[in-house]
Formats: structure tokens, sequence, C-alpha cells
């Protein structure tokens, strides 16, 4: 738990879809909210917002914030974090990418053993 705590409290994973392009300004606002510890752009337009806690009481206020700046919200949900999220919040990849990567350095091990038989 205090590994999840780390990252923060909630995570609200959201896409945002400007029709010129600037995201920035409502980026800005929302991360001026109090309970806003950080925001992570990933790819295709999604967002992390790391909230301290109570991200259910953030969304409305991130929708409002989109609204108001003519932003479009299309998709927008509350995770509580995981240590999944954790690992990746600090390695930048996934666990399952690192098993992946093991599972297939093994196997090439075990073909160059075979070969040299």
């Amino acid at each position: 738990e205090n590994l999840k705590a780390t990252i923060g409290g909630d995570i609200i994973i959201t896409r945002l879809i400007s029709r010129d392009g600037q995201l920035q300004p409502v980026l800005q606002s929302i991360e001026g909210l109090p309970q806003v510890t950080n925001i992570e752009k990933r790819r295709d337009s999604y967002y992390w917002i790391i909230v301290r806690r109570d991200g259910d009481k953030v969304i409305p206020e991130i929708v409002s914030l989109a609204e108001r700046a003519g932003i479009s919200i299309e998709s927008i949900n509350l995770k509580k974090p995981s240590l999944d999220d954790v690992y990746l919040h600090f390695t930048g990849r996934q666990i399952r990418e690192v098993e992946e990567s093991r599972e297939a350095h093994g196997k090439a091990r075990r073909m160059r053993g075979r070969m040299r038989r």
C-alpha cells in the first residue's frame, strides 16, 4: 500500500480531444486543482491525472474545466493504483513486457544451447 501511495491516491485516465490541438490551457487548469499531483501524457491523447484522493470528486471538476475550454472528453475512468501501475510509473515498462522479454531471452538461450550440441 505504501508503494501505491507513492504515485497518488487515484488515477483518472482520460482521453482529451481538441479541434485546434490546444490542450495545454485545460491541462494547466486541471493541474492547478488542489487534489491533482501530476498529469502524465500517454499515447493517443490519453492522460493519467494523478490525484491525492477522492478521484470520484475530481472528475466533475475536470469535466467542467474541459467544457469551458471547448475540449471534448472521449473517455474518462477512475482507477485505484495497482502494483503494476507503480512499476510502470517508475520503469516506464509494464511487468508483462519484462516477463515476455525474459521468456524470449530464455528461449533464445535454450536454442543456442541446442545448436551447440
